[in-house]
């Protein structure tokens, strides 16, 4: 089916049930389409893609906001009270 065919399909699929679904357009290249083609439809790899990019971008900003957080209250254990907190734990 042409992308032209589709997305006018889609467009009356959305208008008769009244539920409409955001579209993105991403541009990519033959080769690009072809290697995410061999993991499936290439809307359920471009969909994936998003959803890990979303999952980092978000780590990246937890990340960022500990790392000042420890910056503030640097800790104030030397190696070895780590070790013996470590032991401590793994005996219990």
């Amino acid at each position: 089916m042409s992308s032209a065919r589709f997305s006018k399909a889609l467009y009356h699929a959305t208008c008769n049930t009244g539920f409409t679904v955001p579209t993105i357009s991403v541009r990519i290249s033959n080769e690009e389409k072809k290697a995410l083609g061999e993991y499936g439809p290439l809307s359920e790899a471009v969909r994936e893609e998003v959803r890990l990019y979303l999952q980092a971008k978000k780590a990246g900003t937890a990340l960022a906001k500990l790392r000042a957080l420890q910056a503030k209250d640097r800790a104030k254990t030397t190696t070895l009270e780590e070790s013996k907190l470590i032991k401590k734990d793994r005996n219990r």
